[in-house]
Order: C-alpha cells, then sequence, then structure tokens
C-alpha cells in the first residue's frame, strides 16, 4: 500500500523553484545541503521547475549538476523552455528553438534594452547590457563565467539605480511601453507586464494536467517578494528564510516557513512536505 501511495503522489506532485536564496544558497550559490531531497526527487520522476530571474544557459548548468532534466522557466516567467523529448502535450504556441519547445510570455530582449537606452540618463539606470562580466561579478558575488552567462539575456535586463526613490516614476514609464519591475535579492528587473512567474507557473501546471489527465498537486518555493506570484498560485507554498533569519513580507493561507535558510531549509522543506502528505494519504 505503501508503494502504491508513493507512485501516486509522485505522479501527481510538481515543484516549482526558485534558485537563488532559495535551492542556492544566497552567499555561495551552492544546493550541497539539498543532495537527499534532490536524490529523492530524481529517483521518483517528480518534476522539479526552476523558475529564476536566471538565463536558459545558467539554468541549463544548474540542471546539469543537480542531475535534473525537466521543463525551466527562465527570466522571471518570461518563457517556458520544454526538452523537445520530453512526454507533455504542448500548447499550438511552442516554438522549436534548437533542443528545446519554446513558449515565449514576455517580451524579447531587443525590446526592453531599446526601453533602457531610452531612460537611462534621466533615471540613473545602468542594466547588464550596459556592465562588463567584471563588473557583474563584483555585484553580484558570481564569477567571472557565471557572470558571462548573467549577460546572456533573451527577454529582461536586471538593473541597478542612482536613486531607489525614483523606481515609482520609473515604473510608471515602463508601464507605458508594456514593461514591468520587480525586485529580486540583488537588482531590479525589466520584464514584459504580461508575464511573471506565476503566469508561467500556471502555464506549465496546466500543461501537465493535460498531459496525465489528472489534476496536479503543486508545491512552490522561494524567499523573495519577486517569488510572491510563484507561492500565491501553488498548493502548498513554501517561505525560505534570509541568510539572517528573517522571512520576506509574505502571508499566504497554508504557507509553511522554511526553518533554514538556502538549501538546508530547502531540504528540510521538501523532505518535511513529502513524508507528511504520505502520512495523509496512507
Amino acid at each position: 500500500m505503501y508503494r502504491k501511495n508513493l507512485d501516486d503522489l509522485c505522479q501527481r506532485t510538481l515543484i516549482f523553484t526558485d534558485l537563488d536564496g532559495s535551492l542556492l544558497n544566497h552567499d555561495d550559490y551552492s544546493f550541497s545541503d539539498a543532495k537527499r531531497a534532490l536524490k529523492f526527487i530524481r529517483s521518483k520522476s517528480i518534476p522539479l521547475i526552476f523558475c529564476s530571474s536566471k538565463t536558459r544557459m545558467e539554468i541549463e548548468i544548474l540542471q546539469k549538476a543537480a542531475g535534473i532534466r525537466d521543463p525551466f522557466i527562465v527570466e522571471n516567467g518570461s518563457a517556458i523552455y520544454i526538452p523537445k523529448d520530453y512526454e507533455i502535450i504542448c500548447s499550438k504556441d511552442a516554438q522549436a528553438i534548437g533542443e528545446y519547445r519554446l513558449i515565449m510570455l514576455g517580451l524579447n530582449y531587443m525590446a526592453i534594452r531599446s526601453f533602457v537606452s531610452s531612460i537611462s540618463k534621466d533615471y540613473q539606470v545602468k542594466g547588464f547590457g550596459d556592465m562588463s562580466a567584471a563588473e557583474i561579478s563584483e555585484l553580484s558575488g558570481l564569477s567571472l563565467e557565471q557572470a558571462g552567462m548573467a549577460k546572456m539575456r533573451e527577454f529582461t535586463e536586471p538593473f541597478i539605480i542612482g536613486n531607489r526613490k525614483m523606481i515609482p516614476a520609473l515604473r510608471a514609464s515602463a508601464n507605458l511601453r508594456g514593461i514591468a519591475i520587480t525586485e529580486g535579492g540583488r537588482f531590479y528587473h525589466f520584464i514584459g507586464s504580461s508575464s511573471n512567474k506565476g503566469l508561467a507557473v500556471g502555464r506549465l501546471r496546466s500543461i501537465y494536467s493535460r498531459t496525465r489527465l489528472r489534476e496536479m498537486l503543486t508545491i512552490g518555493i522561494g524567499d523573495s517578494q519577486n517569488d510572491f506570484s510563484i507561492l500565491s498560485c501553488v498548493d502548498i507554498p513554501v517561505l525560505i528564510p534570509h541568510p539572517d533569519g528573517s522571512y520576506a513580507d509574505i502571508d499566504l493561507p497554508g504557507m509553511i516557513r522554511a526553518r533554514y535558510p538556502g538549501s538546508m531549509g530547502w531540504n528540510d522543506a521538501v523532505t518535511s512536505i513529502i513524508e507528511r502528505l504520505l502520512e495523509n494519504n496512507s
């Protein structure tokens, strides 16, 4: 009976996770303390959907390191990449791009950069497209190689601003161009206003439900306000604390607050949730 319940639970479970500060530690970007939970997820073929502000290239590297090969969501929900040989019923708007099927939800990078160029002086804005890999490395703590991959944007632009008090006015200007501003752990981001992490999560959830002919049970994990749209649209939201032990100002029904920051909290929360779900279904 346990095996039957476990197999059924794994077949109908999806895990959506933010990366920086959640699965990855804030300071060293390591997921070493999450290896126990990752091993279980791989062994039971539970889809683990990376949902991040990171680029496609960055996520590909992390997937390979973690032994994960599931669809993933890039650049704050701007697009969904699904491996071509992945057994899933894709929507008609999916485009064939290399080894993937791409569902684009946001604007392309050229449109975003055009806006950045038009307002950079008035608002003291500097985007990744204006920075060298060395500058990005110094600001983010990424290695030079990782910073180079972070510059390979397709849909969004992380940026810094000289005076944060100008954000409301900048947001109003961006909205007129169909662009929104989100705030991450280290940077603000320009993103197409028709896209966010939560919309991409909902889209993938529907695709899996259609493919597997069942309603999926969704777990969402994040650590910042930028992850609110993920946490607000899943069945089981998990909030990871910051390195100092504090939590983002997010309060949702049934939300679980992980006990530890970074990969340790991620591992503990995922393991506890799976165990609790099995107990409730036994």
